[in-house]
């Protein structure tokens, strides 16, 4: 088998070369069998060899582009897992943020609730502080400017208390008894 394909070789080159110089050749010698079977398997070996290369340049290409797609693949799961923690971390201060909103829901309706509640208290005192200092006021002699001074003076208690507990929410409350008209005496 390898003379034959020695034989076959040697012919087809001689008339490729033949044919490159513009020769027409019929018959090629033949060459000698041991001649024949070195040539045979000197192709061999060098196909062999030029086989295995090719396999080993192939296995190679293929092992780089394994081992790019999977660090793309690596790159690409560490990026959607961030993107997923990114995400929980967002979830996580929504609600977060929707808790605290309906904390600070439920602390308005309360303060609101509160709000009116001492406000109008608050009023009240000062309209019916307003009415005492009018009334002693109308009625004053003076006989009566002890009583008035001293009723003054809880009244000015009154309103301070008042005022500390109301916290600013009501401006228009008299801080003091200068601020509240004393009427003259007669």
């Amino acid at each position: 088998a390898l003379n034959a394909y020695g034989q076959f070789h040697h012919r087809t080159v001689t008339r490729i070369q033949a044919r490159s110089k513009n020769l027409h050749i019929k018959n090629i010698k033949p060459l000698v069998e041991e001649e024949a079977v070195q040539l045979a398997v000197d192709i061999a070996s060098e196909t062999l060899v030029v086989f295995v290369s090719i396999a080993t340049v192939v296995a190679e290409i293929t092992r780089k582009q394994m081992v790019d797609k999977r660090h793309a693949l690596e790159q690409r799961l560490m990026q959607e897992e961030q993107q997923r923690e990114r995400e929980l971390q967002a979830l996580e201060k929504e609600k977060a943020l929707r808790e605290r909103l309906h904390q600070l829901e439920n602390q308005l309706i309360l303060l609101e609730t509160s709000n009116i509640a001492d406000i109008s208290e608050c009023l009240n005192t000062s309209i019916d502080i307003s009415r005492r200092a009018l009334a002693l006021s109308a009625g004053t002699q003076s006989d009566d400017v002890a009583r008035l001074q001293s009723e003054f003076r809880v009244l000015q208690d009154n309103v301070l208390r008042i005022r500390n507990r109301c916290r600013g929410r009501v401006e228009a409350i008299p801080t003091t008894v200068s601020t509240i008209a004393v009427p003259a005496t007669r």
